[in-house]
């Protein structure tokens, strides 16, 4: 791969690979994306920050997610604040989805971190309907 942005990218969708299998290597290959996404002199587009961090809470990394999100612009932390309470309020962790939308003061990022809850809170009740009636 030409660039080092890309090579980042191209190691941040391995470690979501990764840790869609529950295979262990997904924290060091994560860990190696945020090392290169973090060389000096290195312009690498907000969404692979976004990326990093969505993986790293798929993770189960929190702490680090937040640390990502934090160096991200408005605009940068839409996407990812999205996907992340999404995925906690699908996974039951409803309070630290609302956490992350309560933190941000920013109005665009904030509207889509409760949009993201809303939708997970959502979805894991139509799946507890559904497997209520089987």
């Amino acid at each position: 791969m030409p660039s080092i942005a890309d090579r980042a990218d191209a190691l941040a969708t391995l470690a979501a690979e990764q840790a869609d299998k529950s295979d262990p290597a997904a924290r060091e290959t994560i860990e190696l994306a945020w090392e290169m996404a973090n060389q000096p002199g290195v312009d690498v587009p907000e969404p692979v920050f976004g990326y990093i961090a969505i993986i790293r809470v798929q993770l189960g990394d929190m702490t680090e997610a937040r640390k990502v999100l934090q160096r991200l612009s408005a605009d940068g932390r839409t996407w990812p604040l999205w996907n992340i309470t999404t995925s906690l309020a699908e996974s039951g962790d409803k309070a630290g989805a609302l956490s992350l939308a309560n933190e941000e003061a920013e109005a665009q990022p904030k509207a889509y971190a409760l949009l993201g809850t809303a939708t997970g809170i959502l979805h894991s009740l139509k799946t507890e309907k559904e497997t209520k009636k089987q």
